[in-house]
């Protein structure tokens, strides 16, 4: 399922199947910037082009879609590269994605640390250092590429 702002009134989520129902949350923050990109790809990878952006101060967060049958290789990872492109990343190839996704740039006091963290084969857990936060404003938003991940922190 892919959800797009299609206009100022207007939330359009896509998908392709039936009979479900999409939970969603629409949330208007006056101290930030957003870009929305997409890209679709049959490959391992893709990037889009964004505006600049401060990097310690934007997340990518986004939906995708898929032909084909799901394998747990074709999901994608999502990442500011650098200042101006977002990176999808994925081992599988199996299907060709469809990936929707905002750059929010916070233009307040907010930071967004962001990285990537493997776990060995054998690894339950693992753990990254990062700035310290205060954890009653802070959350995390990660998406997992299979063998490795990435964690964003607010």
């Amino acid at each position: 399922v892919v959800g797009e702002l299609t206009n100022t009134s207007t939330l359009q989520f896509r998908c392709g199947g039936s009979g479900f129902t999409a939970y969603w949350q629409v949330v208007e923050y006056d101290s930030c910037d957003v870009q929305s990109f997409s890209m679709s790809f049959s490959t391992t990878s893709s990037t889009a082009t964004l505006t600049a952006v401060t990097t310690t101060k934007t997340m990518i967060l986004g939906s995708h879609s898929q032909n084909g049958n799901i394998n747990i290789d074709d999901m994608p990872r999502t990442e500011l590269t650098n200042s101006t492109t977002v990176t999808c990343t994925r081992v599988g190839t199996s299907s060709t994605i469809t990936y929707f996704g905002y750059a929010v740039e916070f233009t307040d006091q907010t930071t967004v640390q962001h990285g990537t963290l493997s776990f060995g084969s054998s690894d339950g857990s693992a753990s990254a250092a990062i700035t310290t936060i205060n954890t009653d404003r802070t959350l995390v938003y990660g998406n997992v590429l299979v063998r490795s991940a990435t964690v964003v922190i607010l």
